[in-house]
């Protein structure tokens, strides 16, 4: 059960109206969790600003997809699963890709799902001898920072689904 409504464009200021209207415009409608952000219209322009600023950086599309189902997969959040997965799937991604990027597969997305099991005890020297650079490592970070909101929003939220939730194999469960 949803414990934060969506709200409609008719039921939201003017400001959120206009943020409403402008992912409608670029996504072709306005999920169930971003209606829900919509109660409050500064967060819902945070995060979209933070998610825009990140989606013009140097990870490619599908690396950001990637990370935030390897975010996802640690959190146990259903509802970005459903939706990182969906999207993966618009991306070309099958379904092995996938459920390897939930199961935080490869030195890169070991170091997102050990950035949100243990923040304090987790460290990129991995990723630097795996060839990523500062500035991409600081994206990276950005990314997970953006997907574990996400995944918090969603938990308080509570939004009704708006993908199909993904078969969870119980290998891809976290520890």
């Amino acid at each position: 059960m949803h414990t934060i409504p969506s709200v409609s464009t008719t039921g939201t200021s003017a400001h959120g109206k206009r943020l409403l209207d402008a992912v409608t415009a670029e996504y072709g409608f306005a999920s169930n969790m971003i209606t829900a952000m919509a109660q409050c219209p500064p967060a819902l322009e945070g995060y979209l600003h933070l998610n825009c600023a990140l989606a013009a950086g140097d990870l490619a599309s599908k690396l950001r997809v990637q990370i935030a189902l390897a975010v996802a997969q640690t959190n146990e959040c259903e509802y970005s699963l459903a939706q990182h997965s969906a999207l993966a799937r618009q991306l070309g991604m099958g379904e092995d890709e996938i459920l390897a990027s939930r199961e935080a597969r490869g030195v890169l997305l070991s170091f997102v799902r050990d950035l949100v099991r243990r923040p304090g005890n987790c460290d990129a020297a991995d990723l630097l001898r795996a060839g990523y650079t500062d500035p991409e490592i600081v994206e990276i970070v950005g990314n997970v920072a953006l997907n574990v909101y996400e995944n918090y929003f969603n938990f308080a939220a509570r939004p009704r689904l708006d993908f199909a939730l993904p078969r969870i194999a119980a290998s891809a469960r976290t520890e």
